[in-house]
């Protein structure tokens, strides 16, 4: 159960991470640059930061980092580095998108912010979710792996 759960996690992971590099050019699945910022952002401007190409990849190496501590706390992939660290990291991983995943369900449903509606919707129905499913499938993979 470790392998799957963890390469399910891992992969879902990389590709999260392929789209926050894909977003420092375009403006994908939306039409234009400010529905993107307005439904994946949350930002009701629809501006995008100055520093977003760096956000979006400094996300996006950290999800790749996250998807490799998954793998190896499954034995997908050669660790390199001490067990305990892998387990560390890898709950650390599952801590930091339930957190998301709570402040996205906290600060959306109570309607905190400025947040367009859309994102919202998207926030409650798929960001938040998501981010459980895979802390889910995380420890899963830890659990089972031990």
């Amino acid at each position: 159960m470790s392998s799957v759960a963890g390469w399910v996690a891992a992969a879902a992971l990389l590709v999260i991470g392929a789209f926050h590099v894909l977003w420092v050019r375009s403006s994908w699945p939306f039409a234009t640059r400010h529905e993107f910022v307005r439904n994946l952002g949350g930002r009701a401007d629809g501006e995008l930061p100055a520093t977003f190409a760096l956000q979006s990849l400094g996300v996006a190496a950290l999800l790749v980092a996250a998807a490799f501590l998954v793998a190896a706390k499954a034995d997908l992939v050669p660790g390199g580095i001490p067990s305990g660290l892998i387990t560390v990291g890898a709950w650390g991983v599952t801590a930091v998108l339930s957190v998301r995943g709570l402040a996205g369900l906290v600060q959306s449903g109570l309607e905190i912010g400025d947040a367009p509606a859309r994102y919202r919707y998207l926030d409650l129905r798929v960001y938040s979710p998501l981010c459980f499913v895979l802390s889910a499938l995380i420890v899963v993979a830890i659990v089972s792996a031990n």
